[in-house]
């Protein structure tokens, strides 16, 4: 087709109005009206009105007690006890990933936080994990197979188990792909995640 017979209006229109296919399927389209009319059923709640199923990032500056938060949802939820002193959590198996942490220090802290409660059995930590494109994502999908009852998976921090930046990306775009690729999993397991 020559310039002279181009019409950008039209072409534009087109765009506008064509519905694309990505991957031959079409976008579905929901009207307001449809969508209100829908029944949901209640997420899953790992501390009710807090931290629901999908994925949840706990974000501040720093020493302004994240992973302290971190640690209280986890014990909470593995013990079946209250969450933030008076939020009842249901008891289930929760995974955090207290990566920026070492036993010595976790255990003062755990004691911190139990304030005297035994110590749940269904709370598994890890200081070490691998990356998430050195297998850490595997790791976390195993975990949630050998863990049906999986109630909560906490990651602290973010920046030790994403995959390597990629240097002609932007920051924003790594965040994205880090995120995103949790999300996904998190959403597969309908399980809680807590990133900080």
């Amino acid at each position: 087709m020559s310039d002279a017979q181009f019409d950008p209006r039209a072409a534009a229109d087109a765009a506008w109005t064509t519905q694309r296919k990505p991957n031959g399927a079409a976008f579905k389209l929901t009207s307001a009206a449809d969508l209100v009319a829908r029944e949901f059923k209640e997420p899953k709640w790992a501390v009710p009105a807090i931290v629901a199923e999908g994925l949840t990032i706990l974000a501040g500056k720093p020493k302004t007690g994240k992973s302290w938060a971190a640690l209280d949802f986890a014990v909470a939820v593995a013990g079946g006890y209250n969450a933030l002193g008076n939020i009842e959590c249901e008891q289930g198996d929760v995974l955090l990933l207290a990566l920026e942490d070492n036993d010595r220090r976790l255990h003062q802290r755990l004691k911190a936080v139990l304030q005297g409660q035994p110590a749940p059995a269904a709370l598994h930590i890890a200081t070490q994990w691998h990356r998430a494109d050195d297998g850490g994502l595997d790791d976390l999908q195993a975990w949630l197979s050998d863990h049906p009852k999986a109630r909560l998976v906490l990651i602290d921090t973010l920046q030790m188990i994403r995959s390597q930046r990629n240097k002609t990306d932007g920051v924003y775009a790594d965040d994205y792909q880090a995120v995103g690729r949790l999300k996904a999993l998190a959403d597969k397991a309908n399980v809680p995640f807590v990133v900080v």
